[in-house]
């Protein structure tokens, strides 16, 4: 059966606070998100993160990564 890291980042709806979490991802504490959402998102692609979903809410939108460990 597959494994899988997970990545989760959540975005204020005024965009001024960002918080990223990793779950089973042993890499995390090393993760150079960069100086951008775009260089966070590339950062994450490189890794083999892919989006899983997206859910917005009044006060942030929260998206949702996986990629498969192991």
């Amino acid at each position: 059966m597959a494994q899988y890291a997970h990545a989760e980042i959540r975005i204020s709806s005024d965009e001024t606070d960002v918080e990223l979490g990793f779950y089973n991802y042993a890499g995390a504490d090393s993760f150079d998100p960069g100086e951008s959402w775009e260089d966070l998102l590339s950062n994450l692609g490189r890794l083999g993160f892919e989006m899983v979903t997206a859910v917005p809410d009044d006060e942030a939108t929260t998206y949702w990564f996986k990629s498969q460990v192991g």
